[in-house]
């Protein structure tokens, strides 16, 4: 299982045979009566401690432990594996934890008029969060032209992204003064939490070079500028804005032009457009491309293949309203459209992990739930807005090459082959003996294929680099199915060294683990040997997360395991381990009790050609 080792004494046959003071003996594989004096080793005065560390590895020939410390030659840093050795990158701390605890959503849509600056020629893009204005106007909310309903539907969707209950208020067509007033009130709320402040100005003037956007005045008759400076003191920090305007990018620069980046390194922020560009009016497109991208980005992308892939082409068959109503629940990955929302998640997130540093990837991915759904999202809206010809622009800025990465790719492949399945599948639900003739959605491979590609990075790559595929592994461990194989690649890549370890950590390793340890006892075993490894590289990142989550209990039940009522299994990819793969568990308890079953975690893991780990059955 592990490449790096401890002990590098070849092992010349049988173990010699010490007697013991005390009668106690640990018997070796290679010889059931061999043993070492353990006791009278730690005692004895006259070794040095590296020669009583050699004794003790030598119970466990002819397997090795894995290396638990760093060797005097060990050269492995995060400045060679990262090519970024500093703790704060861009002015952001990796440590600082920031929580999302308050939004506040500034609708300035206008719907009667629209922007004075900016005339729209129909047909154009009319949707807002999938709600036609003419339509909403409609609705009770008439005194405000249909904002209010909208505004409303813009709440639930960032409720559905978010997947938190932080409190959200709704500014609507508001003056000055009312709008000002809710900003400090939602400051003083959230304390030192993160505030969002979401601006839509599609009913008004373009933003303007000094940092301006506009809202109205007290009797609603003009337009009256608000500076991001202003906005800034009322709102504090830290904060994520996102502003969704013409020439919204003009905010950024202004921002920047004065230094604010540096002297506020935790507010991000997040344009549709740059300061020269005006927002996309393609009808086949909603009005706010880059809401609907930031909290409905599934249903964006289906939209945006509708639109502009070519689907009548090469599946003819497939209609424009199958796609818009694919089947499925978002948090059912059995069905297609939970399936492509966490394949579309893993790309996002693998996405950043390849284009930020990776402290900076932690800071914005690893430490708030809410941060991340933004930002991953954001990932998706760069690719999708520069086709329509505009540049979005983010703080912390994303590469300029993000939009143009080959998971894209990857991506167009997994909902091709989603939607190539839709005909069978309308017709199976009308069908009652389909489920019978095991007609139904054939998942993807994605995840599977992710392992295979780690698995060749881990035996043939330079693992001094970032792997790529890292982001992908972890989320194929909440995948009872991959669990096993997901374990043992990433035990085999944190044991080349302890830069893999703090790349990990940063990846997000760390609540994942505590997450399975709690929950997967039948592979505690070699979560332990992760755990071990990732403490080894980064202590003191381990042992906080072991301290919040109240993890050390569970590694002392196995050491109260007893061994005679204890049955451990090897499994390989697919078997055991909450999986419930095909291929059925090989037991193997006369093995395992050749050593304490305490030790059991420290051995090298039994895989072949395929890969395994042990799991405890009962």
């Amino acid at each position: 299982m592990l490449t790096r080792r401890r002990n590098r004494v070849a092992h010349d046959g049988a173990a010699r045979t010490n007697a013991i003071s005390d009668g106690n003996a640990l018997s070796t594989a290679a010889n059931p009566t061999s043993t070492i004096p353990l006791v009278s080793s730690l005692r004895g005065d006259k070794k040095d401690v590296s020669a009583v560390l050699d004794d003790l590895m030598r119970a466990f020939a002819p397997n090795v432990l894995p290396c638990l410390f760093p060797e005097p030659n060990y050269e492995d840093t995060l400045d060679k594996s990262t090519g970024d050795a500093a703790v704060v990158e861009s002015g952001i701390s990796s440590r600082v934890p920031i929580r999302l605890s308050r939004a506040i959503l500034l609708m300035y849509l206008h719907t009667c008029g629209g922007p004075p600056d900016f005339p729209r020629i129909s047909p154009c893009a009319t949707l807002e969060c999938w709600i036609d204005p003419l339509v909403a106007q409609g609705t009770p909310a008439v005194g405000s032209g249909g904002s209010e309903g909208i505004a409303e539907m813009l709440e639930r969707q960032y409720r559905s992204v978010l997947r938190s209950n932080i409190p959200i208020s709704r500014v609507v067509e508001a003056n000055l003064e009312a709008a000002s007033m809710m900003l400090g009130k939602a400051r003083n709320l959230a304390r030192d939490g993160r505030v969002l402040v979401h601006y839509n100005g599609h009913g008004m003037p373009r933003a303007t070079e000094l940092g301006e956007v506009w809202v109205f005045d007290r009797d609603h008759t003009h337009y009256v500028p608000f500076n991001i400076m202003d906005m800034a003191d009322l709102i504090g920090t830290p904060s994520l804005y996102i502003f969704d305007c013409n020439a919204a990018g003009a905010i950024l620069r202004h921002w920047q032009k004065n230094g604010l980046h540096t002297k506020r390194p935790h507010d991000l922020f997040i344009c549709a457009c740059d300061a020269h560009e005006t927002l996309p009016l393609n009808p086949i497109l909603p009005a706010d491309m880059l809401t609907a991208c930031l909290t409905t980005p599934l249903k964006m992308a289906l939209w945006w293949y509708i639109g502009y892939s070519h689907c009548k082409m090469l599946l003819p068959q497939v209609t424009e309203e199958m796609i818009r109503n694919l089947p499925g629940d978002l948090n059912d990955r059995k069905t297609p459209r939970g399936d492509l929302n966490w394949v579309l998640n893993a790309i996002t997130t693998t996405i950043a992990w390849c284009v930020l540093p990776p402290s900076q990837f932690h800071y914005l991915f690893r430490h708030d739930l809410g941060t991340k759904a933004i930002f991953r999202n954001a990932i998706l809206a760069d690719r999708l807005m520069r086709e329509t010809g505009v540049t979005p622009l983010t703080y912390p800025p994303l590469a300029e090459e993000t939009h143009l990465h080959p998971m894209w790719e990857l991506w167009d492949y997994v909902l091709e082959r989603t939607i190539s399945q839709l005909p069978e599948l309308m017709s199976a639900a009308a069908d009652p003996d389909a489920a019978a003739r095991g007609v139904g959605y054939k998942e993807s491979s994605f995840f599977d294929d992710q392992l295979t590609a780690f698995e060749v990075w881990v035996h043939c790559g330079d693992t001094t680099q970032t792997p790529p595929q890292l982001p992908c592994v972890l989320f194929a461990l909440t995948q009872g199915v991959h669990r096993v194989r997901a374990f043992t690649l990433l035990a085999k890549y944190l044991d080349t060294g302890l830069a893999a370890g703090r790349l990990a950590t940063l990846c997000g390793i760390l609540p994942y683990l505590s997450k399975l340890t709690a929950q997967a006892p039948e592979v505690l075993l070699i979560v332990t040997v992760v755990w071990m490894q990732v403490i080894r590289s980064d202590p003191i990142e381990g042992c906080e997360e072991i301290s919040r989550s109240k993890t050390e209990r569970y590694f002392t039940n196995l050491l109260r395991l007893d061994e005679a009522t204890t049955t451990i299994e090897v499994v390989e990819y697919g078997g055991g381990g909450g999986g419930g793969g095909n291929t059925p568990p090989t037991r193997m308890r006369p093995r395992c009790h050749a050593r304490p079953l305490f030790l059991l975690p420290l051995l090298p893991l039994p895989w072949g050609e395929r890969g395994g780990g042990f799991v405890i059955t009962s």
